[in-house]
């Protein structure tokens, strides 16, 4: 891997580097073409040396081919007509374009898309970590295209979080990303020709982008990398986690933003009524899932306890309560770079709270009514803080699935009480009969006068509509401070919405 010759092919410089065994065999080796001047085997070269010598990966030409400056059907023309065919007649290598990768990261990450559908005869591997897919016209070009053909492979990574700060369509890199593989897998690429790697954290950053370059090469050339787990002692005692009794947990990835989340369910002991459980959905269930759980065991276990109802908590992989940038993304619209917290720094990435709602209502809702028996006109939404503020946005921006609504101690005031903008067009729609559904609004006697102040209006103002297609409950928890306020408001919640009787769905 140390062994590197430059060349320069019609003014391109390539700089190619050898394998180890490359001047004492008379072996044929593949190449795989590595764009923006092979950067990708500078950060991995030592490890992809190990690879070579220790068996995972046959050994390979690597070509870095010099930056191009974006015009991607003129690049796919030089290196398959110009390029490769220097390197093939210079170096032993095997020609077949079948056996011949072609990898990028960015907006090299774009080569390799268009040579799978310009010239799959010169390029049989593709390999794109983190493509510019926001980058003018590329997606644009990879939609029209008919089906890759046989048996051409794609590998495709991208991070959930990059562009996410972005105000272009460099933030939708993920959902475009899903999108490819969407089409892809309808067009007929299985596993065995599309790997598809989405990191949950991933930024379009070298660190995340480089460690997919070896997963690609072992994924066109190589044998299974995972080493046997090491054997742990026998004999130790071992402690034991404890697990609230009758609970489940998934991780759900968004078919629409690649985002992740661990979903928390707890099913009653008690059987389901035959119209299914009534089930109350709590946003950063990481914070709330435990307590509303066990207040669910606890406060149902009688026979004039409240109804059994599923509650299900949406939460985040994490071990902390409150996952700051993620709960700030879901739960809010998008808010100006000009707005600063009060310490002056700037928030983090905002405004994903439709895509949240969507991955709710079209993703997590149907998950869990197909795993569990649900009375879908008794799904309840909770939130608390901004989780608050999402739960009245749910509420007031279109019809819903969700017949109640709890906000508690919700942060109306956030980007200058921009919620409050769709209070009009929510009463619009009470006034015109065309909502059946529930509010409770919640708040400390402790918290800032501020926040109960907001929440004292809002109460206010939607009064007038009480039996008119709105039930409203406004409560303040006499004592209770901004977080002590969640433990005795999940009682009082409890007994509002797991009562007995049914309600009709929020239209």
């Amino acid at each position: 891997m140390r062994t590197i010759e430059r060349a320069s092919i019609g003014g391109r410089t390539i700089d190619v580097c050898l394998p180890p065994s490359y001047f004492t065999s008379g072996k044929r080796y593949p190449v795989v073409y590595v764009m923006g001047g092979g950067e990708l085997v500078k950060h991995c070269e030592n490890h992809l040396h190990r690879l070579f010598l220790e068996g995972w990966l046959p050994e390979l030409i690597l070509a870095g081919v010099e930056a191009f400056d974006g015009h991607y059907r003129a690049c796919v023309d030089e290196l398959a007509g110009r390029i490769k065919p220097y390197v093939d007649e210079n170096y032993r290598t095997v020609a077949d374009g079948a056996r011949t990768a072609i990898v990028g990261s960015a907006g090299g990450g774009l080569i390799p898309l268009y040579a799978a559908h310009l010239r799959p005869d010169a390029f049989g591997l593709i390999g794109a970590l983190s493509p510019s897919l926001g980058d003018e016209g590329a997606m644009g070009f990879l939609r029209e295209q008919s089906a890759v053909p046989e048996p051409l492979r794609i590998f495709l990574s991208v991070g959930a979080q990059e562009g996410i700060a972005e105000r272009d369509a460099r933030r939708n890199a993920a959902m475009y990303a899903l999108e490819l593989r969407r089409r892809w897998q309808s067009q007929g690429l299985g596993e065995d020709r599309l790997a598809f790697e989405l990191e949950e954290d991933g930024t379009h950053d070298t660190m995340f982008i480089a460690r997919y370059f070896p997963q690609a090469l072992l994924w066109f050339y190589g044998q299974d990398a995972e080493r046997p787990p090491g054997m742990t002692g026998q004999g130790a005692a071992e402690p034991l986690r404890y697990e609230i009794p009758g609970t489940d947990t998934y991780r759900l990835r968004s078919e629409h933003t690649g985002l992740g989340y661990c979903i928390f369910v707890s099913q009653p002991i008690r059987s389901a009524p035959a119209e299914g459980y009534p089930a109350l959905y709590a946003v950063d269930g990481n914070a709330h899932f435990g307590s509303m759980a066990e207040a669910m065991r606890m406060q149902s276990w009688h026979p004039e306890g409240i109804a059994p109802g599923l509650i299900v908590g949406i939460g985040y992989e994490s071990e902390e309560p409150f996952v700051y940038g993620r709960r700030m993304y879901d739960f809010t619209v998008e808010t100006p770079e000009s707005e600063l917290r009060s310490d002056g720094m700037a928030w983090p990435p905002t405004g994903g709270a439709d895509s949240f709602l969507l991955f709710l209502e079209q993703e997590l809702l149907p998950f869990i009514r197909s795993r569990y028996p649900v009375d879908v006109s008794r799904q309840s939404l909770f939130g608390h803080s901004l989780g608050g503020l999402f739960a009245l946005y749910a509420l007031f921006d279109r019809p819903s699935p969700f017949r109640s609504f709890v906000a508690g101690s919700p942060s109306i005031w956030w980007n200058k009480y921009h919620l409050l903008s769709k209070v009009p067009e929510f009463e619009a729609r009470l006034g015109r009969g065309a909502v059946q559904a529930e509010l409770i609004l919640a708040v400390g006697s402790e918290e800032e006068p501020s926040m109960i102040e907001d929440a004292v209006q809002l109460c206010r103002r939607l009064k007038p509509y009480e039996n008119r297609g709105l039930e409203i409950a406004c409560m303040l928890i006499e004592g209770e401070d901004h977080l002590s306020v969640i433990h005795p408001m999940i009682s009082k919640v409890f007994r509002q919405i797991f009562r007995n009787g049914r309600a009709t769905q929020n239209g």
